[in-house]
């Protein structure tokens, strides 16, 4: 082991400054007065630190220094290990997630849609025989490959559901009465729905499955009407969850996770990824606009009573962006990839092409055309196409751990397809929510600590922070 291969990051803000250790994301509490602003925002190891910490005589630093060689005697720190996105290998042949894709058919026209260019080229859709010709060998390739994990399906990512819902409970019955002939478990997910319509049938439905998920356009008052007005024919013991798409120029995030607090029971805020020509692109302008709304946002967290804080936290949804990183950071998760995207989760769209999610589908790039419908086939071809982030500047940066690598949707549509390196712009944008994070989280277990511990029980999370947050009495521990 040498302590060389150890990386540091120290970040000062807000007057606080905080050590994060990127093998083992742990981090301290540092006196912000006592570091030099060389040492700030820098990619150290342990050496480089006890050089810089040795050339002045500061008591504290000098304490600093004391310690950290304490604990590399110890064999406290481990090496750090850069790679993110293992190779594409025999690992990842298992198929978990597949969403297939009948049409591209909906009823709104939102600036943010991913499938607004397929459905400029064509109008194919699949049918029931399509899709059950598809769904068949899937899983015969899990049976004959002895994969015992469960599969997904969901249905209908690029249309809206609420139009073709009766194909929807066509392969539902399917599904369920071929699932027995396999030892894996099998499921049917529904999708999110815009909901500008809500039919009788569909609202059986989803009375009897107890779980809705919405997507709205904060931008289209007529959808947030319909919206609202729908929520009513629902049953109250529906779980009712809403995703809002947010863009680079948006205001008070705030306001917007309370907008709707009445009419669901969660809510999830998702950046989208769109292109340099949209609406609303993602530019180094307007990257410095939204996190300055984060930054806003935790600020705002922060002033919130200890009722008002855990009330919050209570009604963010499960696929929240932003809570996700809240999660990884206490829980120490160590993450080597940024999702299943590719991996063990595909897509399929209406022309029976393959590829790794929905977003990408209109991506020749990284989609493979389903011949005689033979998935081995196609699988092994597009897993030739996936990149590998590995050798990237991925492997060396501090959030690593936390992020787990780029989206393959951020990188093609902002570095124009260029599939080789992650986005400046995503990955800035990552790193500001992580720092912020870490600050909001540290703020939360040194001054209201009683609150810290509820959220995390309301959350159910493995609470990986359980250490004095104080560098030198952490250290104490082991002298």
């Amino acid at each position: 082991m040498h302590s060389n291969d150890s990386c540091f990051r120290i970040i000062n803000k807000k007057n606080r400054c905080l050590l994060l250790d990127c093998s083992t994301q742990i981090f301290w509490i540092l006196e912000p007065n006592s570091i030099p602003k060389d040492l700030i925002n820098q990619q150290l190891n342990l050496q480089v630190l006890e050089k810089k910490i040795l050339r002045s005589d500061n008591s504290y630093l000098q304490k600093l220094k004391e310690n950290v060689e304490l604990l590399r005697k110890l064999n406290f720190f481990v090496p750090f290990k850069g790679g993110i996105q293992e190779n594409n290998s025999c690992q990842y042949s298992d198929i978990t997630q597949i969403y297939v894709n009948p049409s591209l058919d909906c009823n709104l026209n939102c600036w943010f849609c991913y499938a607004k260019d397929a459905r400029n080229k064509n109008n194919s859709k699949l049918d029931f025989e399509d899709i059950s010709k598809v769904i068949l060998p899937i899983l015969d390739y899990k049976k004959e490959n002895n994969f015992s994990d469960s599969i997904g399906f969901s249905i209908g990512f690029t249309e809206e559901l609420t139009l073709n819902f009766h194909l929807f409970k066509r392969i539902k019955s399917f599904i369920d009465k071929i699932k027995n002939q396999y030892e894996f478990s099998i499921f049917l997910f529904l999708p999110s729905t815009n909901l500008m319509q809500a039919t009788e049938e569909y609202v059986d439905f989803i009375n009897d499955y107890k779980h809705l998920t919405v997507s709205i356009d904060l931008d289209n008052k007529n959808q947030v009407n319909n919206v609202v007005q729908n929520m009513e024919k629902f049953n109250r013991d529906v779980e009712k969850h809403l995703i809002i798409p947010i863009h680079s120029k948006i205001k008070n995030i705030y306001d917007i996770y309370t907008r709707f607090s009445n009419y669901f029971d969660y809510i999830s805020l998702r950046p989208v990824r769109v292109k340099i020509n949209s609406k609303y692109p993602w530019t180094l302008e307007t990257l410095n606009n939204i996190k300055m709304e984060i930054s806003k946002l935790f600020k705002k967290l922060l002033s919130l009573d200890d009722e008002n804080l855990l009330s919050f936290f209570e009604k963010i949804g499960p696929t929240d962006y932003f809570v996700r990183y809240f999660h990884r950071i206490i829980e120490r998760q160590k993450l080597d990839k940024r999702c299943i995207a590719g991996k063990t989760a595909y897509a399929i769209n209406s022309i029976l092409e393959i590829s790794p999610c929905s977003s990408l589908s209109d991506f020749e790039g990284l989609s493979v055309e389903i011949s005689d419908f033979n998935i081995q086939d196609a699988l092994e071809k597009l897993r030739k196409k996936i990149p590998n982030y590995r050798e990237t500047e991925c492997s060396v940066c501090y959030i690593q751990s936390y992020c787990g690598g780029p989206c393959m949707d951020w990188v093609v549509k902002l570095n124009d397809q260029n599939l080789l390196h992650p986005n400046k712009i995503e990955c800035d944008f990552n790193k500001h929510i992580v720092e912020e994070t870490l600050f909001f989280i540290s703020y939360l277990i040194e001054s209201r600590k009683k609150l810290f511990d509820l959220i995390i029980k309301e959350r159910k999370l493995r609470n990986r922070l359980n250490y004095p947050l104080d560098f030198n009495q952490f250290s104490k521990f082991f002298s």
